[in-house]
């Protein structure tokens, strides 16, 4: 009996073996999109030394000095709608001080130096901004590590809730 050159291992290697490695490879990119999304900081100057940023949804077990994306939604004084990237400083229960260039959290010894620019000046004499956070249920206190940072050293602590995900700087 002949087989006119079909062979079964032959469709198996040229079909059936590349289509389950691009099912394979397609899972894999949609489980992983599903959780993570890559974001640009649309700011000339952004709160952080990096313009682009990988962002786990799934991610909610941060630290200290790590960075997270939280909803502006969650933050006193900036309008709703935003993304905003910061590093963690403080959680529930800390205290937190700022003396015009070092962050220290007292509960946990963490200290960032994050000097804020002539702006910080002009808005602690005119609105009497606070040096020192005890950080409620629920609170953190978030830091950008630039001059020009509008954060938690100027609108106060965040909402944890609002807190989407720990985020890693790429560029």
């Amino acid at each position: 009996m002949e087989s006119y050159g079909y062979r079964p291992s032959a469709v198996r290697d040229r079909v059936l073996k590349p289509a389950t490695a691009a099912v394979a490879l397609l899972v894999l990119f949609l489980a992983f999109t599903a959780n993570h999304k890559i974001i640009y900081a649309k700011f000339k100057h952004g709160c952080l030394g990096a313009t682009l940023y990988l962002v786990n949804y799934a991610k909610h077990d941060y630290s200290y000095g790590d960075i997270v994306t939280i909803s502006s939604d969650g933050v006193p004084l900036f309008p709703e709608g935003l993304q905003l990237t910061k590093m963690v400083a403080g959680m529930p229960g800390d205290t937190i001080t700022f003396d015009g260039t070092v962050v220290r959290n007292l509960t946990n010894g963490f200290e960032k130096f994050v000097p804020l620019g002539e702006h910080y000046d002009e808005l602690k004499a005119k609105h009497d901004l606070a040096t020192e956070w005890s950080l409620g249920d629920g609170e953190i206190f978030l830091i950008g590590d630039q001059e020009h940072s509008i954060d938690s050293r100027i609108v106060g602590a965040a909402s944890i809730d609002f807190v989407l995900g720990k985020t890693y700087a790429i560029l």
